[in-house]
């Protein structure tokens, strides 16, 4: 009995890998029939049931035994239904629990930070999924999950790393491809990405999307801040038992992801929000006590003038030239590290800004825009620290503040970003987007009377707003 019992079990594992899940999921059903207490048989037959989209199923099996689990590949089975459910708590708090019972199990780990991710926990999500991916460095639908949540927040070099180890195992996924030369451009990889582009079309000529983009490119229409023609879809994470069950001739996994249910902001801003990643202000110079004002003025007059007449590589080569010789060197430097931004030179400008601050440690402008710079590179925590510096030398610096906040909001810090916002406001009352940024910080944190109040006064400035008019009625159904 027992040997043909191990028979059905290693025939239902074959048709499980084989993604024959009814069948396997017979199979394993006919094991627990016969012996409830093996604990494969009900692993294997709850994972077939997750599979085929039956959530319901799997919690009336799992449920009623639920403290009293103690695999926690088996827990883990009831988290993903719970995902599955968009039920993102329980899913968050059952994961926790799977991996703390497996915890060198990179699969269960990594779901628990997609199912942090969807709660809105982004810090964390991503300070779980790089736990998880030193054990599970060979997953390729992981390496693109990643890729996708690196794109949302920005990190271009993350992105670009981890879409091209999913194309290891997958380089005829031309979509991801696509999407790869998207990240390399905003990494500041423009050639790279065309060539990328380039192998696309060599592959499928009529590929509309590879068109778009490196028409894009050739025109230079992309905004460094904004996709234009071209840019790919973000998706969501996938929550499985195992990411890396591709076959060789299967399609690629990453064309069965439902990716659309993370928003730019946490999953709750409206989806015509016109408030985008942080940009550097404009160059001012706030303290008219300042010794070096009028030197940040004539030099910002004189390259405002060979902008006119010129292009950006003049006036970065003006700027050049004064580097040593001025006698306020961090207003060059500062200006330079923009200039060179706008270039596209981010290591350059990196180089800029960092000198900038050296020379002159309380200059609270090179601060905000090596900020700035430091998140588009994808240096997420030195990027925060260095803007929170920023606001702490200028208190009137309401670009860095207003860039800070955006950041804090994007990867979760609400608490963080409503005094940000806040205070914002109090110089730029009459900012509706900035309130509705402030109004979906509330409803994350669960404050829906202040976010009902912040919507009302957009109403009362903009009452043709149809965003807001839409979110007042969504929040007044308690529909957020």
């Amino acid at each position: 009995m027992a040997e043909e019992m191990d028979v059905l079990l290693e025939r239902g594992q074959a048709a499980f890998d084989a993604r024959d899940y009814e069948q396997a999921g017979s199979l394993f059903k006919e094991v627990l029939d016969a012996e409830p207490g093996d604990s494969e048989a009900r692993l294997g037959y709850v994972r077939c049931l997750n599979e085929q989209g039956d959530s319901d199923a799997v919690k009336a099996l799992l449920e009623p035994t639920q403290d009293e689990i103690e695999d926690g590949r088996l827990l883990a089975e009831l988290a993903r239904a719970y995902y599955a459910d968009e039920r993102f708590e329980d899913s968050v708090a059952v994961f926790a629990t799977a991996s703390g019972k497996a915890p060198d199990d990179g699969h269960i780990r990594a779901n628990h930070g997609f199912a942090l991710w969807q709660k809105g926990d982004h810090t964390q999500a991503l300070d779980t999924l790089k736990e998880a991916l030193p054990l599970v460095q060979d997953d390729a639908l992981l390496s693109a999950n990643m890729g996708q949540i690196y794109l949302q927040l920005g990190m271009w070099n993350e992105a670009v790393s981890s879409i091209e180890r999913y194309l290891i195992d997958f380089p005829n996924d031309l979509r991801l491809r696509t999407v790869l030369a998207f990240a390399l451009d905003k990494a500041g990889w423009r050639e790279e990405a065309e060539t990328v582009l380039d192998e696309v079309l060599t592959i499928d000529p009529e590929h509309a999307e590879a068109k778009a983009q490196l028409a894009a490119l050739g025109e230079g229409a992309e905004e460094a801040e904004s996709p234009g023609p071209g840019a790919p879809d973000v998706e969501t994470p996938v929550v499985g038992g195992e990411f890396g069950l591709g076959i060789p001739d299967a399609p690629s996994p990453i064309d069965s992801l439902d990716l659309g249910g993370i928003s730019a902001f946490g999953g709750s801003a409206p989806a015509d929000s016109t408030v985008g990643l942080p940009d550097f202000g404009a160059i001012t110079v706030v303290d008219d006590t300042d010794p070096a004002k009028q030197a940040a003025e004539d030099l910002l007059t004189r390259v405002t003038e060979i902008l006119d007449e010129s292009d950006v590589p003049a006036g970065i080569a003006y700027l050049e030239s004064e580097r040593g010789t001025s006698d306020h060197p961090a207003e060059v430097l500062n200006l330079l590290g923009k200039l060179l931004t706008e270039d596209d030179d981010y290591e350059g400008a990196l180089e800029a800004f960092r000198e900038a601050i050296e020379v002159d440690p309380f200059h609270a402008q090179a601060q905000s825009n090596l900020g700035v710079l430091l998140w588009q590179m994808g240096e997420f925590e030195e990027a925060t620290e260095t803007l929170r510096q920023a606001i702490e030398l200028d208190t009137e610096d309401m670009d860095g503040r207003i860039n800070l906040a955006l950041i804090c909001h994007q990867v979760g810090l609400y608490e963080d970003a409503v005094p940000l916002y806040t205070q914002y406001l109090d110089q730029f009352p009459e900012n509706t987007e900035i309130r509705m940024e402030l109004a979906t910080c509330f409803v994350e944190l669960e404050e829906m009377d202040a976010a009902i109040r912040e919507v009302d006064t957009v109403l009362l400035l903009e009452p043709d707003n149809e965003a807001a008019q839409k979110r007042m009625d969504e929040l007044s159904a308690g529909t957020t």
